[in-house]
Formats: structure tokens, C-alpha cells, sequence
């Protein structure tokens, strides 16, 4: 399935950027904006090709719910998922050229 990325959507609250497989929202006006951000949704998209959109789902708001249980507290909840450890450890690198088409980039 074809990801799509759209930019300039207003989300609720401080949400910068969100993914509802296969489309990537995003609250900036382009990729030169917000080029992190972007690594960083595509991340989960690798994430779902990886698991599959069914388990992924699952295991990130099951992670989600049990971290929110432990501590009561949404942002270590979020921040203790494993597909959000992963994102944000690796959001920094390069976006590959599959990555630039998908980001409306030329190659």
C-alpha cells in the first residue's frame, strides 16, 4: 500500500505529526520544516511493514495502556512504547531515497 504524506493538518494539542497507516499527517507546511519528524513517522512505517498493521497496532497501544498503568503519566507512557524508543532513537538518520519520494522530494 502507498504511503501518503500530508502536510499542514491541524491536530489537536501539542500532536506535531501522527500516522494512521498508510497516510503520515503532519502539522508542518513541508518536508524542509519538519525533516525529523518525517524520518520519524517513516520509522513506523517500517515498523508495520515489519510486524504487520494488525500487531503493530496492538502491541503499541497495549504497550501504551500497561506503561500508563504503572506510572499514570501519558508522556513516560509514550515514551516507554518500544516502537517509539526505536523512532526516536534512530529519527535522526538519513532519509533513504524510497523515503525522499514518499516525502514528495526529488531523487
Amino acid at each position: 500500500m502507498k504511503v501518503r504524506i500530508k502536510y499542514g493538518i491541524k491536530l489537536p494539542g501539542k500532536i506535531n505529526g501522527i500516522m494512521f497507516y498508510p497516510y503520515i499527517l503532519l502539522k508542518c507546511p513541508g518536508y524542509r520544516a519538519c525533516p525529523i519528524l518525517i524520518k520519524h513517522e517513516l520509522i513506523h512505517v517500517e515498523q508495520i511493514k515489519r510486524d504487520g498493521v494488525i500487531k503493530f497496532y496492538l502491541k503499541y497501544l497495549g504497550c501504551y495502556l500497561w506503561n500508563f498503568i504503572k506510572c499514570w503519566d501519558h508522556h513516560k507512557a509514550y515514551m516507554n512504547i518500544p516502537y517509539e524508543i526505536e523512532a526516536y532513537r534512530r529519527q535522526r538518520e538519513l532519509l533513504t531515497i524510497k523515503e525522499r519520494g514518499i516525502a514528495g522530494l526529488s531523487t
